[in-house]
């Protein structure tokens, strides 16, 4: 007869077995079989482990778990529980504290619950000691016990703070959220808690001041657990720390949570030197700065430039464009920088650089300009998945010494670590003065996600008359994992962690996760 390992067996327990149930039993003159429960097994030693809190209110459950303990040996442990030296409580109060414990051990549990509220034995002002003793025997008969003591305090009553995240970094531009999780007090009328936001702007002497007091406004008020400042309250490149207070209603202790929130510097300008790839040196030279703002302030600079008739450093900052005259420069490679920055900011400056080639041949300059930026990402899932779709605006810069001849041009694809193995021909072009636009459709296939790769346009005799600068190939995400834990818990209550892993992909730190929750019929 094998015993469950549930079973409250203990080694030299009488076991009696009723025989004529067994299947196959022929008699009656013994009915019944007895035998002791004994093992081979070496005694194992038990090492008994109570942990408790060691003050608690007493609106809130005492949770006292042996779950540490060791030596069950393979079987559940019998625990038996009961109350030690206990102080400040009435006859009403150790009668419901001994029932509980009673109830604890007639079901051996491994963890013992005291509640003052469910017994409603709670005094509005209360200051108690109760020692709590667990004995835990292994099924070999070999035990041991652990004692723990815990104050029950009605001045115990500041409320548990948790932040939702302790410091973040934001962009002037951004709002600033802040916000903390609080347990209600069931003792306190309503369970209110009462939460006042401050702030200290580090380096200063201000010390803590209200929001108000700073000409801060939440935007949010209705919400005490949370705040929301809103965008450019604040001077980029700064620091401050935020500090939530919380109280019970009708208590005095107060709990406390600092927040340290950065300020990021401005973000640097970003412009992009638009020009081509290369260009005769009878034709002028077009230089232009791409760029998503306005107003910025130009330095064009080339340090192995030497003009016939042309000074570059001559430009005034308000010129985003650049026209070098043809015969201004010899035949060969130059590099051009440009040096941006947004009115009273050069210290926050951005740049960029391009590579041009003075050639002998005698054929107009082309400017490309594309939908992405340097290392940028081009979706392989546009439109349908089996076509991947770009726009170029392609402008042909002629005048008279450079005219546009009857060619033919045509697109490739490079990969940007094989520049000798263009793609197959695609979308051909009949050049034009001015500025068009071509649309150009890359079989799927030709692109590896996350590969490199960059855009030309080729003459007629295949020579690069310009080229893109090189983007990344982007795919779909491969799947990964989503754990929450808790598994289970209560409505309303019970806080959540969702957390994402495994998942794959060529950029993986520009992944957004959006997170949906579907009941399930029970």
């Amino acid at each position: 007869v094998t015993l469950g390992a549930k079973a409250s067996l203990l080694v030299g327990d009488l076991v009696t077995i009723r025989a004529d149930q067994l299947p196959g039993f022929v008699g009656e003159d013994r009915p019944y079989l007895h035998s002791v429960a004994r093992s081979d097994a070496p005694p194992v030693e038990v090492n008994a482990a109570l942990s408790a809190p060691s003050e608690v209110n007493p609106c809130i459950p005492i949770r006292l778990s042996s779950e540490l303990s060791t030596g069950d040996s393979g079987r559940s442990m019998l625990a038996e529980w009961r109350l030690g030296n206990t102080t400040g409580l009435n006859d009403t109060q150790l009668t419901a504290l001994w029932e509980q414990v009673y109830n604890a051990t007639n079901s051996s549990d491994a963890v013992l619950e005291l509640n003052f509220l469910a017994q409603d034995v709670h005094q509005p002002h209360m200051d108690a000691s109760i020692e709590v003793i667990v004995g835990l025997t292994n099924w070999l008969r070999q035990s041991d016990s652990a004692r723990a003591t815990v104050r029950v305090s009605s001045a115990y009553s500041a409320p548990p703070l948790r932040p939702v995240a302790p410091s973040i970094e934001v962009k002037a531009s951004d709002p600033v959220e802040l916000a903390v999780e609080v347990q209600a007090n069931p003792c306190a009328s309503g369970g209110l808690v009462q939460i006042t936001w401050a702030v200290w702007p580090q380096g200063t002497l201000t010390g803590w001041r209200s929001l108000e007091a700073f000409g801060l406004q939440d935007q949010r008020p209705q919400r005490q657990t949370a705040i929301h400042i809103a965008s450019n309250s604040f001077d980029p490149d700064t620091k401050l720390n935020f500090r939530a207070t919380a109280v019970y209603e009708g208590y005095t202790a107060m709990s406390e949570q600092i927040f340290e929130v950065t300020i990021l510097p401005p973000a640097r300008p970003l412009a992009v030197i638009s020009s081509p790839s290369s260009v005769s040196k009878d034709c002028r030279l077009v230089l232009k700065s791409v760029s998503a703002e306005s107003n910025l302030r130009h330095s064009w600079r080339c340090s192995d430039c030497h003009f016939v008739g042309f000074d570059l450093a001559a430009l005034p900052e308000s010129d985003s464009e650049v026209t070098i005259p043809g015969g201004s420069l010899n035949e060969g490679t130059y590099n051009f920088s440009l040096e941006v920055w947004r009115p009273d900011a050069r210290e926050h400056s951005g740049e960029s650089q391009i590579t041009v080639a003075v050639v002998s041949a005698s054929r107009p300059a082309v400017i490309l300009s594309f939908p992405f930026v340097a290392g940028g990402a081009v979706s392989t899932r546009f439109p349908t998945s089996v076509d991947v779709e770009v726009t170029i605006e392609v402008e042909v810069v002629t005048d008279s010494e450079c005219p546009v001849n009857d060619a033919s041009w045509s697109w490739a694809v490079y990969h940007d670590n094989d520049n000798s193995t263009p793609s197959e021909p695609l979308e051909s072009l009949r050049p034009s003065p001015g500025k068009s636009n071509s649309r150009i459709n890359i079989p799927m296939n030709s692109l590896k996600k996350g590969g490199m790769y960059y855009f030309a346009l080729l003459d007629d005799d295949g020579s690069i008359l310009a080229k893109s600068p090189s983007f990344r190939a982007d795919g779909p995400p491969v799947p990964g994992v989503v754990e929450v834990e808790p598994r289970q818990g209560q409505a309303v209550t019970t806080s959540f962690t969702i957390a994402t892993h495994s998942w794959q992909d060529e950029d993986e730190e520009s992944l957004q996760y959006s997170l949906y929750a579907f009941p399930t019929e029970k």
